[in-house]
């Protein structure tokens, strides 16, 4: 009996480690900002426009992630070259930071277009 207890409150402890791990938010800089066409949209009858999407480079000490706004919100563009905190859930990067206007961004979401290892770190390794 007292093993079961035990094992119980063991599992339940690393479940609960294993949450925490997934829900901590990760650092990083955005390096870059670019305009990208991300779509099309209809103006009256025959007028077609392109939607421009922003899309940002994130740099963290190991990778480098391209990702794209989700919803269109010009009033929460992330300041290139300053910092935020981020985490990556499946293909969505959940953002939290400064927008360029001061106002706080909590939870933003971001579809993640890419990543790769860093290249200071790729340099790093070669002898």
């Amino acid at each position: 009996m007292k093993n079961a207890i035990l094992l119980v409150l063991f599992m339940t402890f690393i479940s609960g480690v294993s949450r925490l791990h997934a829900t901590a938010y990760q650092e990083g800089r955005v390096a870059e900002m670019h305009s990208v066409p991300c779509g099309r949209e209809r103006k009256g009858h025959k007028r077609v426009e392109q939607v421009l999407c922003q899309e940002y480079t994130v740099n963290t000490g190991r990778l480098e992630y391209r990702i794209r706004e989700h919803e269109q919100k010009p009033e929460n563009l992330l300041p290139v070259g300053h910092g935020v905190q981020f985490r990556v859930v499946k293909n969505q990067m959940v953002v939290r930071g400064w927008a360029i206007n001061g106002k706080k961004i909590k939870n933003q979401k971001y579809l993640v277009i890419s990543e790769r290892a860093h290249e200071e770190t790729e340099s790093a390794g070669d002898p």
